[in-house]
Parts: C-alpha cells; sequence; structure tokens
C-alpha cells in the first residue's frame, strides 16, 4: 500500500509531518507524532472527528481544547531565525501565537507580514509573526532554506542581511571546512541570497547537491541533504535512522541501501508489509 503524509500538532502547539501506510487511522497518527488525545477534542481538516477515522493523505490532525469554531495555521521566528509552522485556535493573537512557539517578545519588536503589531492583535490563517530588533517603517523579508550536507535542512528568515553567512548564522551552523553551495551553484559569504534559495554547506564534492525526505512509518519526516548520486544509506545516516528490523520502501517501492536515490524522493522505513 502506497504511504501517505499528513499534517499533526497539538493547539496551540508545533505541527509535525507524519508518514503513514497501512493503518491510516487517526490514532496511528497521534501516536507517531508523540501526542496523547486524553483530555481534547480531535479536529481534522478543522472538523470534529474520532480516533477511529482514517485519514487521507495531506490532511491535518489537531488535539484541541473545547473551542468555538475552527483552528488556523501561522508561521513564528525571530529574524533573523528559524521559522516554525504553529496551530492557533481561530481568533488568537500575536501573544497566543508567540507562547506557542516558546518566544519571548522582550527587546523586539513584533511585525505580522511585516507590519508592526502588539500582542493583543489577531492573527489570521497563513500569517507570519515575526520578532525583530526595532526598525523604522514595514520590513520586508525573505524565507531561504538552510542545511548542512548530509544533513537537515531548516526553513530560515531574514531582512536586511541577506548574504549567505547571515542565513548560516541563524541557521546556527559553521561554515569552516565547507564550501557554500546555493540552489547547487558554489557561493561565499557575501553572496545575496532572494527567496526560496537553498543554503547548503557540503565537503568538496563532485556536481551538484540534492534533497530528499526521509522519515520512519509510522512516524516523521525530515527533509535531509545529501551529495548528487547519494544512496539509501546516505540519506538514513543523515537522518539518524536505523533500517534494521524494517523494510526500505523508496517512493512506495522497495529499495536496498545501496539504491541511489535521485532529488525530491522520498525514503521510508516500514515494518515488513506485503505490496506497496
Amino acid at each position: 500500500m502506497t504511504h501517505i503524509t499528513v499534517r499533526v500538532g497539538s493547539l496551540p502547539g508545533r505541527i509535525t509531518e507524519i508518514a503513514l501506510n497501512g493503518d491510516r487511522a487517526v490514532s496511528t497518527a497521534l501516536e507517531a507524532a508523540g501526542l496523547d488525545p486524553e483530555g481534547y477534542e480531535i479536529r481534522v481538516d478543522g472538523y470534529n472527528a474520532s480516533l477511529e477515522q482514517e485519514l487521507r493523505a495531506n490532511q491535518t490532525v489537531l488535539l484541541v481544547k473545547k473551542v468555538k469554531g475552527n483552528a488556523l495555521t501561522v508561521r513564528v521566528g525571530q529574524l533573523p531565525g528559524v521559522v516554525q509552522e504553529i496551530a492557533l485556535e481561530d481568533g488568537a493573537t500575536v501573544a497566543d501565537a508567540l507562547a506557542a512557539a516558546e518566544l519571548d517578545s522582550e527587546g523586539y519588536e513584533v511585525r505580522v507580514n511585516g507590519t508592526p503589531a502588539e500582542g493583543t492583535t489577531a492573527v489570521s490563517e497563513g500569517q507570519t509573526v515575526l520578532l525583530i530588533k526595532k526598525i523604522k517603517g514595514n520590513v520586508e523579508f525573505i524565507t531561504v532554506r538552510v542545511g548542512q550536507l548530509p544533513g537537515v535542512v531548516q526553513e530560515i528568515v531574514l531582512n536586511g542581511d541577506r548574504t549567505v553567512s547571515a542565513a548560516i548564522a541563524a541557521a546556527e551552523l559553521d561554515s569552516e571546512g565547507y564550501e557554500v553551495r546555493v540552489n547547487g551553484t558554489p557561493a561565499d559569504g557575501t553572496t545575496t541570497l532572494t527567496e526560496g534559495q537553498t543554503v547548503l554547506l557540503i565537503k568538496k564534492i563532485k556536481g551538484n547537491a540534492m534533497t530528499v525526505r526521509a522519515g520512519q512509518l509510522p512516524g516523521v519526516v525530515q527533509e535531509v541533504a545529501l551529495e548528487d548520486g547519494a544512496t539509501v544509506a546516505d540519506a538514513l545516516e543523515a537522518a539518524e535512522l536505523d533500517s534494521e528490523g524494517y523494510e526500505i520502501r523508496v517512493n512506495g517501492t522497495p529499495a536496498e541501501t545501496t539504491t541511489t536515490l535521485t532529488e525530491g524522493q522520498t525514503v521510508l522505513l516500514i515494518k515488513k508489509i506485503k505490496g506497496n
């Protein structure tokens, strides 16, 4: 059976991407995310649901206290720094978003989609809440992806200083001893970044880098950066996963640790099953 991915979280709190195969019940997704539903209502895409309900690809499962209306998701971070996706009750405020992300606004200004805001400002679906040092006017920011190869890739937000060195510092990585690639092209710390680019620190390699998704089923799926031509074994090592006792599937097809990967593929460790 082909696997699916869903998003699971507690409201308010962080949202995690989870992979499922044969058992696609809400209870399985919650267990894989390490969440306990006791004392909570369950919502799937905003609607009340049961533990036994079967999930479809790309649905969002949230554990919520009894609330009126639906839930919403926003992105929260410190600029420059890592951005998290957070689930909140409909009608939540900036203060609620910051508390869920475990961020302290003391000494910072708050911006929602670049516009100054207060802790009491209501947030709506899809907005980005950022803590920034005091500046004049609105703030324009970009988001980029930063990681070490092999390793996990993070989403980072930047404003005034949009250089590679600023992105690496925000991701708390050290470039010493590594080459820098931006979208696969050699770069240096002074290179200016644009929206959506990927910055990777890599040992000297031939050719380009690539990103794949790796996880255990059921369980969390991570985005991992690898050298072009890398194998399943390389992806599992980068994701700190042990394949012992599991079958390996690449995009749903049985594979070996020696199988070569290509850009965008998904590597999953699953218990032995019949079929895809």
